[in-house]
């Protein structure tokens, strides 16, 4: 039942605290997912944050999914935010391969279980044991996005 969605969809430590740092800060939010779209967004409803991301681009959005740049590319596009004003977060190895291929600042990996940090740091030089440990520097002259 979708009633008890909740019950199976809980966020992880430190997501509301990030979500609400990088919006005081002018950042706009996006998931790219392999998942449908219309399941990124029934957990984005679950969770109380459908306000807080501009764009969701599952896999059913595109031809290319992970880690092709095609997601990402079409969120660039959608919210005119070029790739050097933009980072990627996830934990898995396609997460760190799509902001590659997407020419993007930076691709931050996740290690929260899916991926060890070993594996991560031979693919990205940012790695957290988990999103509150993020540390966020955001300019007022040229602000960052997520």
């Amino acid at each position: 039942s979708l009633s008890k969605l909740d019950v199976f969809i809980k966020p992880i430590k430190g997501l509301y605290e990030m979500v609400a740092y990088l919006k005081a800060n002018g950042c706009q939010l996006a998931i790219a997912t392999t998942d449908k779209t219309d399941r990124a967004e029934l957990c984005l409803r679950t969770l109380d944050l459908s306000k807080d991301f501009a764009y969701v681009v599952g896999a059913d959005q595109v031809k290319r999914s992970k880690p092709d740049p095609e997601m990402v590319n079409l969120i660039l596009a959608r919210s005119g935010i070029a790739p050097q004003n933009a980072v990627v977060v996830g934990d898995a190895l396609t997460d760190i391969a799509i902001g590659k291929n997407a020419g993007l600042a930076a691709s931050i990996g996740v290690a929260t279980g899916l991926t060890t940090t070993e594996k991560l740091m031979e693919h990205t030089e940012f790695v957290i044991k988990d999103i509150s440990e993020m540390k966020f520097s955001v300019s007022r002259e040229e602000p960052a996005h997520a």
